[in-house]
């Protein structure tokens, strides 16, 4: 009996109001990593095209695409090791936190693409990384498996 059945009825609207802001930023914030992974897979794919005979570039230039497509790009960094050759972006010796996947090429590991944070990341957040992060290493990795088939 606190609360008039006008107030109830405003209150229960402006939760709905809230409710849908919420989902709103949620879904916004998915399609901005979204549209993230797929610019680094195109920026990847372009530099496996334009450059298909010198691997070690490639993999520089992969290396450097990746970070931008982390959900805390500014202190992201990556690196890419391949038969005992490292390909990193500048302060990757520094990483707190790191997501791996392997390079395995006809049964044998031969690499692995990492991509870390050299900062702690927010405190609000309990992982650091997305599961759609995950995938995007280890598509990046099974895409560095088919370039090294020979």
């Amino acid at each position: 009996d606190a609360f008039t059945r006008d107030t109830i009825e405003s209150y229960e609207a402006l939760v709905e109001t809230i409710g849908f802001a919420i989902a709103e930023r949620r879904s916004r914030a998915a399609l901005r990593e979204r549209v993230k992974e797929l610019t680094c897979l195109y920026n990847i794919a372009r530099v496996v095209e334009d450059s298909r005979e010198n691997l070690d570039a490639s993999l520089e230039l992969i290396a450097a695409a990746l970070p931008p497509a982390w959900q805390f790009p500014g202190i992201a960094v990556a690196r890419i090791v391949l038969d005992e050759t490292e390909h990193a972006t500048a302060g990757f010796e520094a990483v707190r936190s790191r997501q791996v996947a392997d390079i395995v090429v006809n049964g044998v590991c031969r690499g692995k693409v990492e991509v870390g944070y050299v900062e702690a990341v927010p405190h609000a957040i309990s992982d650091p990384f997305l599961l759609d992060e995950e995938h995007l290493v280890e598509a990046v990795a099974r895409g560095t498996r088919r370039t090294t088939r020979s």
